[in-house]
């Protein structure tokens, strides 16, 4: 599993399997690679994309365990020196980004929340 901020790692989360980061890797709704509550089945040879991404949860030593995006239902993530959250709504979960409290508090700070989906539909909040 990959490494994150500090001594976090992905342990059992898959949920950015079904991040659609790289083109023409994802299944339905599931990258074919993901093998759920395990990880990545070609995880040596994983494609770029995947290699880099860090869900913010892996980024930001504060969240804790039940933030972590397999319990949240919520892949959560920014653009490096943006002021924008952005808020993945897997097809399987599509509401939970309603009960995320990191989302809950962005939004009472006043920044920005942009709600996605896999059809690339943004929402912003």
């Amino acid at each position: 599993m990959m490494p994150g901020s500090g001594n976090k790692s992905c342990g059992e989360c898959t949920m950015c399997c079904g991040l659609p980061v790289t083109p023409n890797a994802w299944g339905d709704p599931w990258c074919d690679h993901c093998e759920p509550a395990v990880g990545c089945g070609i995880y040596d040879d994983r494609p770029q994309a995947c290699k880099d991404y860090l869900c913010l949860w892996m980024t930001t030593p504060a969240m804790t365990l039940d933030q972590r995006p397999e319990q949240t239902k919520v892949v959560l993530w920014r653009d490096k020196g943006a002021a924008t959250l952005y808020a993945y709504a897997h097809p399987l979960w599509p509401e939970a980004y309603k009960d995320d409290q990191t989302i809950a508090e962005w939004l009472a700070a006043g920044l920005k929340v942009i709600v996605m989906d896999t059809s690339g539909r943004r929402q912003r909040l």
